[in-house]
């Protein structure tokens, strides 16, 4: 639910993808934004690299709109040349930097703002010895798929409550007004 309302439209993962690069582009610091990179050893940096890395799901949050709620775990993946000036302070300062710009973010779609989990060095992959890498873990909470309600239809004015068995037309004197 964004906004506290359930949505008609869920969230498109290729359309999030899209607009969370969109979002890293705005720091014109970085030279390269991708997601999933195929190419780890000729990297233009500074560079970020988004990746979604798990989908989960609570049966708690159900919208009861047919929709799956869902939180989306991502990393994005800071990348400076080893040799760049000040390598360990710049690649730190980088990363915090675009942890703050993730921070609170809903990159203009319908979902929960954006939380950061945190960053810290990412020394694992060996392809990339010859940078430094930081790792920004931030979720995301939304909802896949359409709601099964179109909110079409007359949307009523005033409200009526019955008590069983006096209900339907031959009772609707015994209704009473709601306010």
């Amino acid at each position: 639910m964004a906004n506290g309302k359930a949505e008609q439209k869920g969230l498109n993962l290729e359309q999030w993808h899209k607009n969370v690069i969109e979002c890293l582009k705005q720091n014109k610091t970085l030279k390269t934004v991708e997601d999933y990179p195929r190419e780890k050893k000729k990297i233009i940096g500074p560079a970020a690299f988004l990746e979604l890395t798990a989908i989960q799901f609570s049966n708690d949050d159900n919208p009861g709109t047919d929709q799956l709620a869902a939180t989306l775990e991502a990393e994005v993946r800071v990348i400076i040349g080893y040799r760049t000036k000040d390598a360990k302070r710049t690649i730190r300062l980088l990363a915090a930097t675009i942890a703050h710009q993730l921070e609170n973010e809903r990159f203009g779609l319908t979902a929960q703002p954006a939380r950061v989990g945190g960053c810290w060095p990412d020394e694992f992959d060996t392809e990339l010895d010859q940078y430094e890498v930081w790792r920004i873990v931030f979720t995301q909470d939304v909802l896949l798929g359409d709601s099964s309600f179109d909110d079409s239809g007359v949307i009523p004015e005033t409200l009526y409550v019955g008590y069983s068995p006096e209900t339907g037309i031959p009772h609707e004197d015994d209704y009473q007004e709601l306010t």
